[in-house]
C-alpha cells in the first residue's frame, strides 16, 4: 500500500471513529467527577425536607393520637371524699359519700337525689357485720 493510500485509509478510518463517537454524544456525556458545594448543599437541603415532612407527618400522628388520649384522661372524673350524705349539698361525678353504712360514688350531679334510690349514684361499698 502506497503513503497516499495508507493516508487516505487513515482519514477514512478516523472520520468513521468521529462519525461513531457522534452518534454516541446523545447517550454518553462526560463527566468532570466534580460537583460543587452549593450544589451538594441544596440537594441535602432537599432530601432534609422530603425526609422532614414525613417525620412530621409521623410525629404528628403520634401526638394527635397522644392528645386524644390525654383529653379522654382528664375527662374522667377522679374520686374524691364529700362526707356523710346530706340533701341540700350538690354532687359531682366521683363524689364519694356514705349513707346508711353504704359507700357510694355519684355518677353524675346530683342534688337532693338519696344514694340507693337514685340512678345517679352506685354502690362502692355494702355495708357488713360488726367488724371484730
Amino acid at each position: 500500500m502506497t503513503d497516499i493510500e495508507q493516508r487516505i485509509k487513515a482519514e477514512s478510518e478516523a472520520r468513521a471513529m468521529a462519525q461513531y463517537k457522534k452518534s454516541l454524544a446523545p447517550t454518553v456525556k462526560p463527566h468532570s467527577g466534580f460537583v460543587s458545594k452549593a450544589a451538594l448543599e441544596k440537594r441535602l437541603d432537599q432530601i432534609c425536607e422530603i425526609i422532614g415532612k414525613g417525620v412530621g407527618q409521623l410525629v404528628g400522628k403520634r401526638v394527635t393520637k397522644l392528645e386524644e388520649i390525654v383529653a379522654e384522661l382528664e375527662e374522667r372524673k377522679s374520686l374524691y371524699d364529700a362526707g356523710i350524705w346530706n340533701k341540700e349539698e350538690a354532687y359531682a361525678a366521683g363524689a364519694v359519700v356514705t349513707c346508711d353504712g353504704c359507700a357510694w360514688v355519684a355518677k353524675g350531679k346530683s342534688v337532693g337525689r338519696r344514694p340507693g334510690k337514685s340512678q345517679q349514684w352506685r354502690l362502692m361499698v355494702k355495708s357488713g357485720g360488726v367488724a371484730r
